[in-house]
């Protein structure tokens, strides 16, 4: 899980697009280093205050000391015991000079360094002198001088001066930022690795999250979340299952409609859901009327179960050629299907693939015979009338049950036509003939002249023979796939 997320933060970099794991590390790591630096500048800095008031207080304290121990002596002229005292305390580590003065800022014993750069007044101004010491080997060190005056019976009599090294306190002081910075630094990476690992951890569920909304988007409603979260992301997790679920649902109802009125039906519908009202437009459209000759005494020999299945079979094949050529089935009446071309969508060549689809239906239709034969089963033979016009197509019925479909004098025509021709026949009008006379893209026959019931003149009607030889390689190229499809279905 880890590596796939680590992947998907570098494909996101290469794709130029931050991700939040690295915004919200990013911010982390600088609020801890901040944190840190300002703490470790505080530290270091009160520890430098700190030492620095300490050994002043305690250079103070050794000063007063001697002072208060060699009034009697200076007074005595006792410069022997003067010098014994400043040989003893020069041998403490840090100290590295001292020196008595007589009231008349005479030096009268001294031993070590004497901040001479400095003028005996100005210490005396200022008890406390910070100042620099080169040696004769040119070496830098920072000397730290306190001096106090000899006080006998409320008289000044003398001053005492010692000198301490002050480069001590600056080692400690660097010691004290060394540390505090190699504990910055160490809590820093530590940050980083523990911002880096709460980055991951908060953002893992925010990229499920996206890789769900991305499914959806591709239409994958089955994806759900296994884990329970009692937060906010939680609250989005139940949402986007809740969705999926309802977007799954909806699919199905979709596929389940689909099934009951043609797909191109069901998805104009869907489209536009609010605007399902009765009533319709007038459109040129073709309709293809595809009947069983024979249906009725056939039946009568069959059981409701044998029926039922004769037809469903036959009619996914009529449903397969009609897919096949841009047409729909508007819908199945008995044994008879009615295909509609040009209509919902239009269709320039609806006449042309409306007699392909005959065509196609009928060939079909030969090698389902074929395979029922062999079976032992009854097969049938499909009559075909085919006429185009304007017609109107919208939604018939009433506001608690309608469907979409077409009527009009040229769909009657159409039915008229199917029923006048005989098994296995394809009949169309005059009008369509007159589209293809010069085309030559299919064998038509001159048929029968028929009076329509409405109609006053007559109507002159004509047989498709056979599609053009190039059309007829390219159906029969169809007739394979279609056969191999639909075979691999019921297996």
């Amino acid at each position: 899980m880890l590596f796939r997320y680590i992947e998907g933060l570098i494909l996101s970099f290469r794709s130029r697009c931050v991700p939040i794991a690295f915004k919200l590390a990013l911010t982390i790591t600088l609020l801890i280093s901040s944190g840190m630096i300002l703490q470790g500048i505080a530290i270091v800095s009160d520890q430098s205050k700190l030492m620095q008031r300490e050994m002043e207080q305690m250079g103070e304290t050794i000063t007063a000391q001697l002072a208060d121990s060699a009034g009697e002596l200076l007074l005595a002229g006792d410069s022997l015991r003067l010098e014994l005292i400043l040989n003893n305390i020069i041998q403490y580590k840090n100290i590295k000079g001292a020196t008595i003065y007589s009231d008349q800022l005479k030096k009268v014993v001294t031993t070590g360094i004497v901040p001479e750069p400095i003028t005996i007044t100005q210490r005396i101004d200022s008890p406390t002198q910070k100042w620099i010491h080169n040696d004769a080997q040119l070496k830098r060190s920072v000397l730290l001088s306190f001096i106090r005056p000899l006080i006998f019976r409320d008289l000044t009599v003398g001053y005492a001066e010692l000198t301490f090294d002050h480069s001590l306190m600056e080692s400690a002081r660097n010691s004290a930022i060394e540390s505090t910075i190699l504990t910055t630094i160490f809590m820093i990476l530590v940050g980083i690795v523990v911002s880096f690992i709460i980055g991951v951890r908060l953002t893992m569920p925010i990229h499920r999250l996206i890789n769900v909304s991305q499914a959806i988007t591709e239409g994958k409603y089955s994806y759900r979340f296994n884990d329970r979260r009692n937060d906010e992301i939680g609250s989005l997790m139940n949402a986007l299952d809740t969705m999926s679920a309802g977007l799954l649902r909806k699919e199905q109802v979709e596929k389940t409609f689909s099934r009951y009125v043609s797909p191109k039906v069901a998805t104009e519908i869907l489209q536009d859901l609010e605007q399902i009202e009765l009533g319709g437009k007038h459109v040129y459209a073709t309709v293809l009327f595809a009947d069983i000759v024979g249906f009725t005494s056939m039946s009568e020999q069959m059981s409701p179960e044998e029926v039922n299945s004769l037809l469903n079979e036959y009619f996914t094949y009529v449903d397969s050629a009609a897919h096949v050529y841009q047409g729909h089935i508007d819908k199945f009446m008995g044994d008879c299907a009615m295909v509609v071309f040009g209509i919902p969508e239009e269709d320039e060549e609806q006449t042309f693939h409306a007699i392909s689809c005959a065509l196609l239906i009928h060939k079909l239709t030969k090698h389902l015979n074929e395979k029922r034969i062999k079976k032992g089963l009854p097969s049938v033979v499909f009559r075909i009338g085919i006429n185009s016009g304007m017609m109107l197509a919208g939604n018939m019925g009433s506001k608690k049950r309608m469907e979409y479909t077409v009527v009009g004098d040229a769909v009657n025509l159409a039915s008229r036509l199917s029923s006048v021709a005989n098994g296995g026949e394809i009949v169309i009008t005059k009008e369509i003939q007159t589209q293809f006379e010069t085309t030559g893209e299919f064998v038509l026959q001159k048929h029968d002249t028929i009076k329509v019931r409405g109609k006053k003149e007559p109507v002159s009607t004509y047989l498709v023979q056979s599609l053009q030889a190039d059309f007829q390689h390219q159906q029969d190229k169809l007739i394979k796939q279609i056969v191999t499809n639909l075979d691999v279905a019921e297996s």
